[in-house]
């Protein structure tokens, strides 16, 4: 029983850090690049990230829901959007997965709880959230949260 646990738990660990990709490869910005959509700019920033779609922060480990499913990739941050990008091993290349254009977000927040460093909180135009952490390791990056935070709110002031 205990062999059959260890190998779910090495394969959970596993499967969501070939998702990651190649962040540490000298071309990764431009890995990053290729699928970015011409219309929606340029790249700002991109880094290592979790995303937790329809999550508003940690709102679920507030209301002692554990159950918070979170997807690893890439965030990236350009002139027109934000995009979440996974890595595909098989092509080579980053996919989109989730894309919310600037002109689409409402509000841009930051939730933080206990230790656990702040969560960018996108608020969409249907009011619906998704939450987003760039990380380190396996650490909340602060400055690299706190840099999107600033980014992402001069980008939609300055699409008003």
């Amino acid at each position: 029983m205990i062999k059959v646990l260890i190998a779910i738990l090495a394969l959970a660990a596993y499967t969501p850090a070939n998702a990651i990709g190649p962040v540490k490869a000298p071309n990764f910005l431009t890995l990053v690049a290729n699928a970015v959509p011409p219309d929606d700019g340029n790249v700002r920033i991109a880094g290592k990230a979790e995303m937790l779609p329809d999550t508003k922060g940690y709102s679920r480990i507030r209301s002692y829901t554990f159950h918070n499913p979170f997807l690893r990739g890439v965030l990236v941050i350009t002139d027109k959007a934000i995009l979440f990008q996974q890595w595909d091993k098989k092509t080579g290349t980053y996919d989109i997965v989730k894309r919310i254009p600037i002109s689409d977000i409402r509000t841009v927040t930051q939730d933080s709880y206990r230790n656990k460093g702040n969560r960018l909180v996108i608020q969409k135009s249907d009011y619906s959230y998704d939450s987003f952490d760039f990380v380190n390791s396996v650490m909340i990056d602060a400055e690299m949260n706190e840099q999107a935070f600033i980014l992402l709110n001069t980008l939609i002031n300055n699409s008003k």
